[in-house]
């Protein structure tokens, strides 16, 4: 009797610790509601306070191993695990990662750009490629006066993209200040790069690539697509 209330309680602890987190196909509809203050976030505040702020309001549970890995202040890249995963703290360069490696894990990257205005742009990129699968990023813009983290709307709304078919992906900045979205057509081995360059204040549509070469969104046609 001993043996099966302990495998209850410990059943329930999980179920319960499993309910704590936030679904993220939840998340993508839910998160600009909410503004997020920075403890301690101060005119500027690094990569890693922002993750945290994000993460002590959502609880996504994906966050834990970069978080966890910090606690090492010489932390900076972790090996590559038996699925080809690994964590990626760069506060230099205001970058973070973490890639479950293998076909079912999610995964999680941010970013943080310095702004004209004194301000800071925060992105965090969410993925999932299990039912429900999800890809977004969230975007914050951080008011130093406020320690506050404003959601703000998405550069890319109202970007073009090649087919309305095309599955997508995102890639935010390790090095340099290009955001990427990559779109799988099913026409090309490799996807499009739909470049977004840093003008400053946000990143802002540049140009398309395809295998490294620019080229003219009006002479792409898709023919080989099929769902």
């Amino acid at each position: 009797m001993r043996h099966l209330i302990t495998f209850l309680l410990t059943f329930v602890c999980v179920a319960s610790s499993a309910q704590d987190c936030v679904l993220l196909d939840e998340l993508e509809t839910k998160w600009m509601t909410r503004s997020i203050k920075v403890t301690s976030g101060g005119e500027k505040p690094d990569v890693v306070q922002f993750l945290a702020a994000f993460e002590n309001t959502w609880n996504t549970c994906i966050m834990d191993g970069v978080l966890s890995s910090v606690k090492n202040p010489k932390f900076i890249k972790s090996g590559e695990d038996e699925y080809g995963g690994y964590i990626i703290v760069d506060r230099k360069n205001g970058y973070v990662c973490d890639d479950a490696g293998g076909s079912d894990g999610a995964s999680m990257e941010a970013c943080v750009w310095r702004r004209d205005n004194g301000h800071r742009l925060f992105a965090v990129e969410i993925g999932k490629p299990t039912d429900p699968m999800v890809d977004y990023v969230c975007f914050y813009d951080y008011d130093p006066k406020t320690h506050t983290m404003k959601p703000e709307e998405r550069p890319f709304v109202g970007w073009q993209r090649v087919s309305d078919d095309s599955e997508l992906s995102y890639s935010l900045p390790h090095t340099g200040k290009d955001f990427i979205i990559k779109e799988y057509t099913g026409e090309n081995d490799e996807p499009y790069h739909h470049v977004f360059r840093w003008d400053g204040m946000k990143p802002v549509f540049s140009y398309i690539t395809l295998n490294g070469k620019i080229v003219n969104p009006s002479k792409i046609t898709i023919d080989n697509w099929t769902e």
